[in-house]
């Protein structure tokens, strides 16, 4: 189906930024600083340490990744009591996440925040963990992580909310369906008033008919119907009337119908509508509500020729069968001639 157009699943990028992913914390060397291209001298001491480091952050300055990380990785191999190890461990992370290599991005953002958890560079960390745990569609493994290192406890809410819909979302956008299934179900139990559940629900309903699971398709498509108006009220009625008449539950086709009919954007969509609720309706067998529909349908004009002949037809023949010879034609108003039959219900969305 053809949903709104969220973002796309992560790249390594940030809030504010165009292009590869940078480090929130870091600014690039002074040029005087950066000795790109040139061999370190072998001897050990302050400057030798400062260059080697500064040396992989201008690499990283440059967008060249891989040299940046084989750099910053002979670092903190040679000075592993360096004060700017922390920071050249997130520095790896970044370096990887651009990389491609979420592993081996995550190892070393572990290492930061195992090392000095309660630092600026561990917060760094963090924010990349979460973009690794969410772009592969687990809010809850991040989640769990975080209470483990005991760090950013004190998130909100609201922050839940959002980092386990837009994991579910990632899954949804890459094509996963299964995968994307079980992570959006996750997100409706786990925020039944959620500020995504109308989106949740209308991702959750697509995968359910692209996996053939037509049953929970019915029962989150319902459930989405019954939220209210919104931006996928009509084409979510068109596909729930259309299942549930299909199907033979025709008391909730003939309610979804009807609904559809006030939601209908233009007038063939509202007489197909019609046209499926008096159908449905007479499905039904039940004469009160055969009763009361053929009085609804008369009561509209943009019912259409189709769904007032069809009202008018079923409501003579249910006072024929008790008995009332040549009612019901009066009962009624006549059925305007010349009104063009309507073309159906319109694909729309969920067309599987």
């Amino acid at each position: 189906m053809t949903g709104p157009s969220p973002s796309v699943p992560m790249s390594a990028t940030m809030p504010g930024t165009s292009g590869p992913l940078r480090s929130a914390f870091w600014a690039a060397p002074p040029r005087s600083s950066r000795p790109c291209g040139r061999s370190l001298p072998t001897a050990r001491g302050d400057y030798v340490s400062e260059a080697s480091y500064e040396l992989g952050r201008s690499y990283i300055a440059q967008e060249k990744y891989a040299e940046g990380a084989a750099q910053l990785e002979r670092f903190v191999a040679d000075y592993p009591s360096s004060p700017r190890r922390a920071q050249a461990l997130s520095d790896l992370g970044l370096a990887y996440l651009n990389l491609g290599n979420k592993e081996k991005s995550l190892l070393y953002y572990d290492m930061v925040v195992e090392s000095a958890p309660h630092s600026t560079e561990a917060k760094e960390a963090m924010q990349g963990i979460r973009e690794i745990y969410v772009s592969q569609g687990d809010a809850d493994a991040y989640f769990d992580y975080a209470a483990k290192a005991g760090v950013e406890s004190d998130l909100t809410a609201l922050s839940r909310d959002s980092l386990s819909f837009v994991a579910a979302q990632n899954l949804y956008l890459t094509g996963t369906p299964e995968a994307a299934a079980r992570s959006l179900k996750g997100y409706v139990d786990n925020y039944p008033k959620g500020y995504y559940l109308t989106d949740a629900l209308y991702y959750l309903s697509d995968c359910y008919l692209r996996t053939g699971a037509r049953t929970e398709a019915i029962e989150t498509l319902t459930t989405l119907a019954d939220r209210g108006t919104n931006r996928y009220t009509e084409q979510v009625l068109e596909k729930l009337s259309e299942m549930t008449f299909a199907d033979k539950r025709y008391d909730e086709a003939a309610s979804a119908y009807r609904r559809l009919y006030d939601a209908a954007s233009t007038s063939t969509g509202r007489e197909a509508a019609m046209t499926g609720y008096v159908r449905a309706t007479v499905a039904t067998g039940d004469r009160a509500k055969i009763a009361a529909m053929a009085a609804d349908a008369v009561g509209h004009s943009d019912a259409g020729a189709t769904a007032l002949r069809a009202a008018r037809h079923a409501w003579a023949g249910q006072l024929r069968s008790e008995g009332r010879k040549g009612g019901g034609r009066g009962a009624l108003p006549r059925t305007g001639r010349g009104g063009e039959e309507p073309r159906g219900l319109r694909g729309g969305l969920l067309c599987y």
